[in-house]
C-alpha cells in the first residue's frame, strides 16, 4: 500500500467544469497532467446529491439508505460503518481532513464517519466565499472578485499542508468549498483550484492523488441551476481522476463512488450494472431516488409519486421522460402525444429496461410508517409556511 494517500475533493464540482471532460474555457495544465498520466473515469456517479450523504457513503463504501439511524438529515452517532479513516488507522496511517472553518457545523456531525475522531488531525481553516444559498446575508449583494482575498486562501491552505509530516504513512483527504475565497461564482474558480492541484502534485507526486467531488451541479440544465434536489446527470455523474491503475487509461463503463475505498486502498475498478443515487433520506419528504443502469436511468419522486425513465445513451440530456405518452401544448392549447411528434426507436428497449429498474428500485426503497409520513408531511408543509411569513416580513 502507498505511504501516501492524498485524497484531493472539491465540493460541488461538475464534470463540464474541467477541460480533460470538455470544457473549453478554462486553462488547467496540472489536472491535465494528472489525467493524462493517471486514469479518467467517464461514467462515475455519486450516490448522493447532497454533499453530508455523499461523504458518508464514499467514505464508507454504503449507500445512504443503509445507515440504519439515518432516517432524516440530524446530528449521527459516529462510526456506524468501517471507514477508510478506520482502516488507514489500523494500519498505522496518521489521517488527516483539511477542509473550510463552516463544514464543523455543516458537515461534520450529520457525517461521524472519521475513524477515531481522537486521532484524526482536524485543520479547519477559513478559506470559503459564502454564495448562492450558502450566502445568508444581503443575498441581492454582488461578489467582487478580490485577488488579494484569493492569496490568502492560497496562503491558508499551503500552510496547513505544509505543517504534514511526510515521514510516515499519512492519508489526506482535502476538501474544498463550493467557491474559494476571493471568487464570486461556481467554476469561476477552476484555474485557481489548478493552482493548488499544482502545489499537492510537487508536495506528494502524481501516484498519490485521487481527485474527484460530492456531487455536481445542473448550471442552468433543464433550467435548474442548484444542487442537492436532484439527479439529473450534470449533478450524480461526477469527475474521478486517479494514478493509473492497470494501464487503463480511460474507464468508459459505470463505476460508482460506493467503490472508491476499494479503488484507493486496493486499485480495484469495479464495473456496476446498476447504481442508486437519493437526494435525501427515506423518511424525508422530498426524496428522489435514481437508479442508473448501463443505458437507462429511472427515477422515482417521493413526494408527488411521478416516475421518470431516460435513455442517456439516445438522450444523455434526459428532456423526454419515455413515461409520459401525452404532453400539454401551451403554444397550441392542446394536449399532444409524445410519439405523434418524437421519434423514438427503442420503447421496446426502455419498457423492458423499466421493469428491471423498477424491480431492483421496489427491493431497496423503503418508507417510514404511515404515521411517521404523514408527520414529516406535516413539518414540512408547516416549515414552508414558517419561511413564507419570514420572507414577508
Amino acid at each position: 500500500m502507498k505511504k501516501i494517500i492524498f485524497l484531493l475533493t472539491k465540493d460541488c464540482m461538475s464534470k463540464e467544469s474541467l477541460p480533460i471532460y470538455g470544457n473549453k474555457l478554462f486553462n488547467t495544465p496540472n489536472i491535465d497532467t494528472l489525467a493524462h498520466n493517471g486514469t479518467v473515469f467517464k461514467r462515475h456517479y455519486t450516490t448522493a446529491s447532497s454533499t453530508s450523504m455523499s461523504m458518508s457513503s464514499f467514505l464508507t463504501g454504503k449507500y445512504p439508505y443503509e445507515f440504519s439511524s439515518r432516517k432524516t438529515y440530524k446530528p449521527v452517532l459516529k462510526n456506524e460503518f468501517n471507514s477508510i479513516f478506520d482502516i488507514l488507522q489500523k494500519k498505522g496511517y496518521i489521517c488527516h481532513l483539511i477542509w473550510d472553518k463552516t463544514w464543523m457545523d455543516m458537515a461534520w456531525k450529520y457525517v461521524r464517519e472519521f475513524g477515531d475522531e481522537n486521532k484524526t488531525i482536524i485543520h479547519n481553516i477559513d478559506i470559503a466565499q459564502p454564495a448562492g444559498s450558502h450566502k445568508k446575508k444581503d443575498a441581492e449583494k454582488k461578489i467582487i472578485r478580490n485577488d488579494k482575498k484569493m492569496e490568502e486562501t492560497y496562503n491558508k491552505i499551503y500552510t496547513e499542508l505544509n505543517s504534514i509530516d511526510l515521514s510516515k504513512p499519512v492519508f489526506i483527504w482535502m476538501h474544498l468549498p463550493h467557491i474559494l475565497k476571493g471568487r464570486n461564482s461556481y467554476m469561476d474558480d477552476m484555474e485557481d483550484f489548478d493552482n493548488i492541484v499544482g502545489f499537492v502534485r510537487k508536495m506528494v507526486g502524481d501516484d498519490n492523488i485521487y481527485l474527484t467531488t460530492d456531487h455536481g451541479h445542473m448550471n442552468m440544465h433543464k433550467g435548474l441551476v442548484g444542487y442537492g434536489f436532484h439527479v439529473y446527470e450534470p449533478i450524480v455523474c461526477i469527475p474521478l481522476i486517479t494514478p493509473r491503475i492497470d494501464n487503463i487509461k480511460s474507464v468508459d463503463f459505470l463505476t460508482s463512488h460506493l467503490d472508491l475505498v476499494e479503488l484507493i486502498l486496493n486499485n480495484k475498478i469495479i464495473e456496476r450494472k446498476f447504481t442508486i443515487v437519493d437526494t435525501a433520506y427515506y423518511m424525508q419528504p422530498h426524496r428522489k431516488t435514481a437508479i442508473i443502469g448501463e443505458r437507462f436511468k429511472y427515477i422515482y419522486n417521493k413526494e408527488t409519486n411521478v416516475e421518470e425513465l431516460y435513455d442517456l445513451s439516445y438522450d444523455p440530456e434526459e428532456n423526454y421522460n419515455i413515461l409520459i405518452e401525452t404532453y400539454y401544448d401551451t403554444d397550441r392549447n392542446s394536449i399532444v402525444r409524445y410519439d405523434e411528434l418524437y421519434y423514438y426507436p427503442y420503447k421496446d428497449d426502455a419498457l423492458k429496461a423499466y421493469c428491471e429498474l423498477k424491480k431492483k428500485f421496489l427491493k431497496m426503497y423503503c418508507r417510514g410508517t404511515k404515521n411517521q409520513e404523514i408527520k414529516m408531511k406535516l413539518r414540512k408543509k408547516f416549515s414552508n409556511i414558517k419561511f413564507k411569513i419570514k420572507n414577508r416580513l
